[in-house]
């Protein structure tokens, strides 16, 4: 299925094997938050296929799948997905870089660093999804790169996440049951997500993206498949001639021309072939 202009990428989660999703993990890191020191390793083990799945999730809305992807046990194969893992390094690498910078530099420095980190991260989450290479994720280069290709984009996926950062704090805040409360931040992970998928979709041409469902492959298949059903009509056409029935030959391809609006480039088109 492809991407639908009419959709909004950020209530994607909100359907189909999504909505799914965040209600499984939901309850299962619910119960496991409860569970307290016992429910570490059922934790540990829903996030870290939580985080595949988002990445799978990308990988479709960036190549313009619409329906969000259900999770099934191959997803969940621990040797299977990386990236998750690889983004957790190049966060461990900046708290890392953050830290050294507060010792040996300054705490004015450290911060700077931090918020330029914290600006760029969904530029690292894009870069690793996309090219699924560490140094690529953390490369000043290519995040400005990647930056300067979404434009106004990048802009509204840092609004989104802040606006979700606020949204989840409150959510947090009124719920009062553990499992209801990890609804909150478990859809704004995947709708952030979808946007910037969708912004990754919508500018894929400036960042040479190769979609799978695109307005430009559409046409081109509607158009090979328009030219085969009239090369078919031409060739009934022939066959009749052939068969030296030129009266039938000459009706096919007037009925033909009028079916499209004796529109010139048909003609044209006719004498060509």
């Amino acid at each position: 299925m492809q991407l639908s202009k009419n959709k909004s990428p950020l209530l994607r989660p909100a359907r189909g094997g999504a909505a799914g999703v965040v209600l499984v993990f939901s309850i299962g890191l619910g119960l496991a938050i409860k569970a307290g020191f016992l429910g570490l390793p059922l934790a540990v083990l829903l996030v870290s296929w939580y985080f595949k799945y988002m990445y799978f999730l990308f990988d479709s809305v960036v190549r313009g799948v619409d329906e969000p992807p259900v999770l099934d046990i191959q997803m969940l194969n621990p040797f299977g997905e990386r990236r998750p893992l690889v983004q957790l390094v190049v966060v461990g690498m900046v708290f890392g870089l953050v830290g050294l910078t507060d010792i040996y530099i300054g705490r004015p420095v450290a911060i700077a660093i931090g918020i330029l980190a914290a600006l760029a991260l969904p530029a690292s989450v894009a870069v690793l999804g996309l090219e699924e290479n560490v140094f690529m994720a953390v490369s000043p280069l290519h995040l400005a790169l990647l930056v300067k290709g979404l434009g106004i984009w990048y802009l509204g996926v840092l609004a989104v996440i802040a606006g979700y950062a606020v949204l989840t704090y409150l959510w947090w805040q009124w719920m009062p049951w553990m499992i209801l409360r990890m609804i909150g931040p478990l859809f704004a992970i995947l709708s952030i997500i979808s946007m910037l998928g969708g912004a990754l979709y919508a500018r894929r041409h400036e960042l040479g993206i190769e979609a799978w469902h695109s307005p430009e492959r559409r046409e081109e298949r509607e158009r090979r498949e328009d030219l085969k059903k009239n090369e078919q009509v031409v060739d009934l056409a022939f066959n009749q001639a052939r068969l030296g029935a030129h009266a039938n030959a000459t009706k096919i391809l007037v009925e033909w021309l009028k079916s499209r609006g004796n529109s010139p480039e048909d003609f044209r088109w006719l004498c060509m072939r």
